[in-house]
């Protein structure tokens, strides 16, 4: 996995004297946040009970699962791709530099807890080019001061990755082999 789930977990741990309580209090202050930005975004598109249900309905998802409680790679997932979804969402419909600012940073985050959130950035790529409307982003500077900043703050792990051959890419490919 990315480091973001260690580097989140030391932290926080480390404010507790690494407490075995802190573990699971992160676990639960990141879900909740994250669940925070699912009812935002959900408010974007739906009333108030559709933005609850939207909301409820993430414990299905199958990051959300009776692991979650004890802090594992998935939970900063949890926390980062409704966050990054919200601020793009944001980014495309009022177009101010805090919410791109914001995209790039809870970006980066996703991208450093889960590689798999790059299929995120595929999709925002589509959509920004599918819609007329957000097609004219292109022209304006902060999708792409988003991109530079978010590039800026995974750069240490992109050099690290670079420094070791990128071994965690084929450990993962060797492993999905083998089985």
């Amino acid at each position: 996995h990315p480091p973001m789930a260690g580097y989140m977990l030391y932290w926080f741990c480390s404010l507790f004297r690494f407490h075995n309580f802190s573990v699971f209090l992160l676990s639960q202050i990141v879900v909740t946040i994250g669940f925070v930005y699912i009812y935002r975004l959900s408010r974007c598109f739906f009333e108030r009970p559709q933005s609850v249900m939207a909301t409820l309905i993430i414990t299905f998802y199958f990051l959300y699962n009776y692991e979650t409680p004890k802090f594992n790679a998935n939970v900063p997932h949890i926390l980062f791709v409704p966050m990054m979804c919200y601020y793009f969402f944001r980014g495309c419909s009022a177009n101010k530099y805090h919410h791109w600012i914001l995209l790039a940073l809870s970006a980066a985050g996703a991208c450093l807890s889960k590689y798999s959130a790059g299929i995120f950035f595929l999709s925002f790529l589509a959509y920004m080019v599918y819609d007329k409307n957000t097609r004219l982003l292109f022209k304006s500077c902060k999708p792409y001061l988003a991109g530079g900043l978010f590039f800026l703050l995974i750069s240490p792990h992109l050099y690290h990755l670079w420094q070791t051959d990128f071994s965690s890419f084929e450990y993962i490919a060797e492993g999905k082999i083998k089985k």
